[in-house]
């Protein structure tokens, strides 16, 4: 049996004896000359999706799971999967379900996951086969089971969010390390104590700030030197929320002597002990924080997405992505392709908010 996991922009797949294989869907984009738009594909493109890393990591007897990733290879629509998992950004939705329905026309079950998922449910039903709701660390392994007994559930909603002080391994064997600018991506924490208006952090992952023990992420940081020696990423959404525990992190990282990027908010800033040693001028710990220049206001939807439209359209442009760049002290490719990945992200969710927003305005007209 063959399952497949599919993710937009990347999709990942699983069959019984499962194989699995993840896919990642590279979009176009109409603003810019073609060189441009495969420039900032390539930014958004060039790590792979830790989410996908994170499940193909959850091993099931009986079940395989390979990865193919469509920013450097075909659709091998040849070949059949017993399942294929697509996990759903809102930038991304319509893709997500015209895939889904091709996989399903060919008898693949299809389950969908995801921010989008997770938030909106009821809107995706009718497009798969079954729905994992909430962070699905824990709960892959039971969906993969439920495979293989020919058991498929409907849904699959995550009661409580995952402990990340329990270990889990994750590891890079579904990975083609050649294919990226960098395969070390990690996270340290979850969640977020801020309440942003225009973010779905907290929403999706709670208030409270979960994180993994310091000595996890290091031997996760060994580990992955040994494959790929090329800079690191940390995916944290705010990895300064609680500035205690990045001090700690930031100078139990020195001795592996990497480069590393990550986000976090302009508190930063204010905290220079994070930034420097008081013992060394030169240490550069952290190398760009990204400021949304926002003003938090609860406004109904139909005021918000024109508000937020205009916002993102002026902060996130390629020329502020080259200029930023250019001031960042080091590491400005690196900068440049986090900025760009930003220019993709926000150009996407304006499209399909500005496409939800027609929706709305027709079926208040039609009543």
């Amino acid at each position: 049996m063959k399952l497949s996991w599919q993710l937009i922009p990347a999709c990942f797949g699983v069959g019984a004896h499962c194989q699995t294989r993840t896919f990642n869907r590279a979009l176009k984009f109409c603003r810019f000359d073609t060189a441009l738009s495969d420039i900032i594909r390539r930014a958004q493109f060039a790590i792979p999706p830790l989410a996908l890393m994170i499940l193909s990591s959850q091993k099931v007897a009986g079940v395989s799971q390979t990865f193919c990733d469509l920013r450097f290879e075909k659709l091998p629509l040849d070949q059949h999967w017993d399942m294929a998992g697509i996990s759903v950004q809102t930038g991304a939705v319509r893709p997500a379900f015209e895939l889904a329905r091709a996989l399903r026309s060919r008898g693949i079950k299809v389950v969908l996951g995801g921010p989008y998922v997770s938030i909106f449910p009821d809107q995706c039903r009718d497009h798969a086969d079954a729905l994992v709701i909430g962070e699905a660390d824990d709960i892959w392994r039971e969906v993969q089971a439920d495979l293989l007994a020919g058991a498929l559930k409907p849904e699959y909603r995550v009661v409580t969010f995952p402990d990340l002080s329990i270990e889990r391994v994750v590891g890079k064997s579904a990975l083609d390390i050649q294919s990226y600018f960098t395969t070390n991506v990690v996270q340290t924490t979850r969640g977020c104590p801020f309440s942003c208006d225009f973010c779905n952090v907290h929403v999706m992952n709670g208030h409270r700030l979960r994180h993994r023990s310091i000595p996890a992420v290091l031997r996760e940081v060994e580990t992955f030197l040994k494959e790929d020696k090329q800079i690191f990423f940390f995916l944290d959404d705010t990895i300064n929320a609680d500035e205690e525990y990045a001090e700690q992190l930031f100078r139990q990282l020195e001795p592996f002597k990497i480069k590393w990027v990550g986000q976090a908010t302009t508190a930063l800033g204010e905290k220079p002990r994070l930034l420097h040693s008081p013992d060394d001028h030169d240490a550069f710990k952290f190398s760009w924080g990204q400021e949304m220049l926002y003003k938090p206001l609860r406004i109904p939807l139909q005021e918000f997405i024109p508000s937020y439209t205009a916002l993102t359209s002026r902060v996130f442009t390629v020329q502020n992505a080259v200029q930023r760049a250019m001031r960042a002290p080091r590491l400005r490719s690196a900068v440049l392709m986090f900025n760009l990945l930003y220019v993709h992200r926000y150009g996407m969710a304006r499209k399909d908010l500005l496409r939800q927003l027609g929706e709305m305005g027709r079926a208040l007209h039609e009543k």
